[in-house]
């Protein structure tokens, strides 16, 4: 039936091929979409799609948007199994390949699209500036012959103008980067803990060549260098390279650079600092997992970078020639190198299948200077003109409009004129792009040197004649040159007080101990000197009664006699290295030199006070000595240096001290939460007020955490609607132990307690609660965060009417003596038996005393509840309990964990 159904519904060439099969097998379902597959479904038809996605260029005609729409669907049919991320890469990179102009493929390259979307968007936009930009610099202004020694005023303006510029950029130069700048690349790559939302501003940044970038605005970013982590303001802005500390940081740290050293002196640390020219430009890629590549196949996999990339945000992929070159295609590609992977495009060309191992080099990675080429034309040689017979600009151009704007702060309309006719007549003194800039005299600053004298420079000016040719030089040449600020160098710092070391191991001069001294000392060993007796008078092992009388080191070193040698007068002991089965001859050390050996193997600053197993296998490898590990064991267990630094070996962890209460408001607990983001209502802080027997919370949003602020919450919300308590409890905060907070306590006679230092586990219920708090907002507040305060009093609610899990009863019912009614109660109504058929017997002093008899039997049974998990606690918690036992005038380690600053 469904072979008839498919027949019947058939057209054209695909109803002919149903003719041509014999009649039999028409009714074959099977045979039938066989012989349909088989005419429009060759198996060559996804290689053929890829070979047309990569000949795929823009027509003469076709727009963006269409060529984009093409390799959509042509690329969707060559890797039809792809993920859709790997299609939209594919895609990207097809695009970008098909345009056929340079100058649009680098735009869009230094923009980073995501999506091809993003390319044609891209593309659009450069095509539509260069239309405009085209029609603007086409008029070709008129022009006149002018003398040699043309004197006029506006010649004189542009030459001081030619000469601002020229210092401004001199300026630049030797500053440097005034703030920190991070790529928006590197900033997406941040983990999601350490990536703040972007403050937005309209800001644009100048670059040291005179160009400006726009900015996406600015973050506050953690740095971590040397034992430091800073918070410091970063612009996000696209530049060279993934980020850049700027001078508001090293002034803001007190930093230090010492160029000669290469050192940054960061308080008192010291961080060794990198060249430019000593940072390896070029790398290798080599596979992570073992790759299989099936015959006539392309893939793309991830490559590992080797070394150290993440300076580098743009980069070539290129092949490197193997034995795998013959058959498998590496694609160049350019790639961000700075997560330290890579994608690599490989294909198969052989009929086999290409196996490759793990950690085989398929690339190179190297470092290209996207920077380098220039968006702007390079200008002609200057010639002088005057603007007189020039035609005048009609509308002025881009690049003097952030000028004019800047300029017009304190200027009227009329003056505002006259300042932009003056920009259109002088419109050739400004600088277009980099390569047009000269150098000027006109602005000059001064350095205080105090009374020390400037290094003095020759001047380095070249005529204008042969800075052409000195600027092919510098781009032939290999060598990286590197730029000195002297004037900087030579300004005077402070002084300081040098401090010394008395400390001689930097400057010991090791002796080697010659045949002879070794000789003489293991004379001076009486074991050793018997047994050389022993070895020189006979090669033979002597017998037991020789030796028997001896020593009994000397009768293990008999016990050993073929493996004692005796070479210029000295004895070793041959020892076979388990290891790497190598034979080694190790020193038998006298009696004297035993102490300094051991010294030496542990103590030294070169061996680094090591533990016993790498001291002896350090020892083995040189020395040996009749119970050697023993005594080497006991040097590393009795270091002074060592168990100074060693951690004791079982914490100290003292038993549970239970404190309970029995009624409400005998105890509560304080504490401040935040600093949280600023609200609507300019709230940062929030102080929680919780009570130790009803577990009732509450919590006042407060614009700043100071003690006049937290007295006028509790006094007027909470001591005015609850009453005073008797016990008050709180960390060691300022705000806590002020004198203000002290009075507050004696004036209305309550007993203050705090936590003990360092240890917020002292105030345990509401530091819990601050964690269950902030659980609970979160998932109600906006996206901004800025509304946390509106939610607090939800959250409390939420957490006042739910049951606690210590007292089994809500913090509501024993702090109220009942339910607060939710919106369910209001809705479906309460206990019908409560409203509908009320006991109208009862008299009014009879309910009261109902509803009293009600809150103390709940409030007993809380206390039951309260002291049987508070037990339960204690027997879980005191199974890990240990504490150290000492006696009077046992000698024990101080555990001090300080950092000495150092006196500079």
């Amino acid at each position: 039936m469904k072979a008839y159904e498919l027949a019947t519904s058939l057209r054209g060439v695909a109803q002919g091929i149903v003719t041509d099969i014999e009649p039999a097998k028409r009714l074959n379902y099977d045979y039938l979409v066989s012989a349909l597959t088989s005419r429009f479904e060759p198996a060559n038809q996804v290689n053929m799609y890829k070979v047309q996605m990569n000949s795929i260029y823009r027509k003469p005609s076709q727009t963006l948007p269409e060529m984009a729409q093409e390799i959509r669907r042509v690329t969707r049919q060559a890797y039809p199994t792809a993920p859709i991320e790997i299609r939209d890469q594919l895609a990207k990179d097809c695009f970008v390949r098909a345009i056929n102009d340079p100058k649009i493929q680098l735009s869009i390259f230094q923009r980073e699209p995501k999506t091809i979307d993003d390319c044609v968007r891209f593309g659009l936009e450069y095509e539509a500036f260069t239309v405009d930009q085209k029609r603007l610099n086409n008029a070709k202004p008129a022009t006149r012959m002018l003398s040699e020694n043309d004197d006029s005023a506006e010649y004189d303006v542009v030459t001081r103008l030619a000469k601002i510029s020229e210092q401004m950029e001199k300026l630049t130069n030797k500053e440097g980067s005034t703030i920190c700048v991070i790529h928006p690349r590197k900033f997406e790559k941040l983990p999601i803990e350490f990536k703040p939302e972007i403050q937005r501003n309209n800001q644009r940044l100048c670059l040291a060549d005179g160009s400006f970038v726009n900015t996406m605005g600015h973050v506050d970013l953690p740095i971590k260098i040397g034992n430091y982590t800073i918070i410091q303001k970063f612009t996000v802005a696209e530049i060279d390279v993934p980020a850049v500390i700027g001078y508001d940081f090293l002034h803001k740290n007190n930093c230090t650079i010492d160029m000669g050293k290469g050192v940054l002196l960061l308080k008192d640390s010291k961080i060794d600092c990198i060249k430019e020219s000593q940072m390896s430009s070029t790398f290798k890629i080599k596979l992570s997992d073992k790759l299989t590549i099936p015959p006539n196949t392309e893939v793309i996999i991830s490559g590992i970078v080797e070394g150290d990339s993440s300076s580098i945000m743009n980069a070539i992929v290129e092949p490197i020639p193997s034995k795998h070159t013959d058959t498998l295609l590496v694609a160049k590609a350019l790639v961000d190198p700075s997560c330290g992977q890579v994608p690599i495009r490989m294909v198969n060309l052989s009929k086999y299948e290409q196996i490759m191992q793990p950690f085989t080099h398929v690339a190179t990675c190297e470092l290209i200077d996207t920077g380098s080429v220039s968006n702007e034309p390079r200008s002609e040689k200057l010639r002088r003109l005057s603007s007189s017979s020039c035609d005048e600009v009609n509308e002025l151009p881009s690049l003097l409009q952030d000028l004019k704007l800047r300029s017009s702060e304190l200027l009227n309309e009329g003056q505002i004129d006259q300042l932009e006719s003056l920009l259109k007549r002088h419109i050739q003194t400004f600088s277009k792009n980099k390569d047009d800039l000269g150098r000027a005299t006109a602005i000059k600053h001064k350095i205080d040197t105090g009374n020390a004298k400037p290094v003095k420079q020759p001047p380095r000016r070249l005529p204008l004649t042969k800075r052409d040719e000195d600027q092919k030089e510098i781009d032939n040449s290999d060598e990286t040159f590197e730029t000195v600020d002297f004037l900087r160098m030579a300004k005077v710092q402070d002084s300081q007080e040098a401090s010394c070391s008395n400390k001689t191991d930097s400057a010991m001069w090791y002796e080697h101990k010659t045949n002879e001294e070794m000789f003489e000392a293991q004379k001076s060993d009486n074991v050793l000197f018997n047994l050389f007796r022993l070895k020189s008078d006979n090669n033979n092992r002597p017998e037991w009664a020789d030796v028997a009388l001896h020593d009994v080191k000397l009768k293990k070193y008999w016990s050993q006699w073929d493996r004692i040698v005796l070479i210029n007068n000295v004895l070793y002991r041959k020892w076979i290295n388990t290891t790497t089965e190598e034979s080694n001859l190790q020193f038998i050390v006298p009696e004297i030199w035993k102490e300094n050996i051991m010294k030496m193997l542990h103590d030294d600053i070169q061996v680094g006070h090591f533990g016993i197993h790498k001291t002896v296998a350090r020892a083995q490898n040189r020395f040996y000595w009749v119970n050697h590990k023993d005594e080497i064991t006991k040097w590393v267990q009795n270091c002074i240096v060592c168990n100074s630094r060693k951690q004791p070996p079982r914490k100290a962890k003292s038993k549970m001290k239970q404190y309970n209460v029995g009624a409400p408001m005998e105890r509560v607990a304080l504490d401040i939460i935040g600093p949280l983001p600023i609200s609507y209502k300019n709230n940062k802080y929030a102080l929680i007020v919780t009570d130790y027997f009803t577990k009732w919370v509450e919590g006042f949003p407060m614009p700043d955490m100071e003690t006049t602020t937290i007295v006028d919450n509790l006094v007027n919300h909470f001591f005015c609607r609850f009453g005073i308590p008797c016990q008050m409890h709180s960390d060691q905060g300022r705000q806590f132990e002020s004198g203000l907070f002290k009075e507050l306590c004696a004036k209305l006679k309550i007993d203050k307690t705090r936590t003990t230092s360092f240890r917020p586990q002292s105030n345990g219920l509401v530091e819990r609660y601050n964690r269950t708090l902030e659980n609970t907002i979160s998932k109600y507040i906006s996206k901004n965060q800025r509304d946390w305060d509106e939610q607090l009093p939800w959250a409390l609610m939420a957490y006042n009417s739910s049951e606690h899990e210590t007292t089994k009863f809500s913090p509501s019912m024993l702090m109220l003596g009942r339910e607060i009614q939710l919106p369910v109660d209001l809705i479906y109504g309460p206990h019908p038996q409560e409203i509908e058929y009320p006991d109208e017997t009862v008299s009014h002093n009879d309910y009261v005393k109902n509803m009293q008899e009600g809150i103390w039997k709940v409030s007993a049974k809380a206390r039951q509840n309260i002291s049987k998990n508070s037990d339960k606690q204690k027997r879980q918690y005191d199974v890990k309990a240990h504490e150290n036992t000492y006696k009077t005038g046992d000698v024990v380690w101080l555990w001090l964990i300080l950092l000495i600053e150092s006196q500079n």
